[in-house]
């Protein structure tokens, strides 16, 4: 990100054992909280996603599949951070596949991305733009690269 203009002290990473449900949720707020209304913010996920409950979820490193509600985050809950932030120009990244979750042998209600969800934030916005890497469906193939 330095290479590309960013200050690395704006820059959070979390990755591996540091992206927990709590740890994601913590920065992401405080990130926000911290934005200027002429602040860029860019959100970067990299991990599965799902539908459970007719809600759109993204898992963490520590989501437990007995225990989705509170071990994994909610978009709705990442959209609303996205609305109570000042910061006027936010850019959602998702990287994500489902695979791995649907193919799990712990049988759990989980169900496709809902892309309603995602198209009716994002498609009346002038404040917010989200990348996806795959439409529901489709698979996202991970390198190791």
């Amino acid at each position: 990100l330095g290479q590309h203009g960013f200050a690395i002290e704006d820059c959070i990473v979390l990755a591996d054992e540091q992206a927990t449900k709590a740890a994601i949720e913590s920065r992401v707020r405080r990130a926000i909280k911290s934005c200027l209304e002429e602040d860029v913010l860019f959100v970067y996920y990299a991990g599965h996603h799902f539908a459970w409950q007719s809600a759109n979820r993204m898992a963490t490193f520590d989501t437990d599949l007995a225990d989705l509600d509170h071990t994994t985050i909610s978009l709705s809950w990442l959209h609303q951070q996205f609305k109570d932030s000042d910061c006027k120009k936010i850019v959602l990244l998702l990287d994500t596949g489902e695979k791995a979750l649907t193919e799990s042998s712990t049988p759990i209600p989980i169900e496709p991305w809902k892309e309603a969800e995602l198209t009716s934030f994002y498609v009346s916005s002038d404040r917010f733009v989200c990348f996806s890497s795959c439409k529901p469906g489709e698979v996202s193939h991970v390198s190791r690269k």
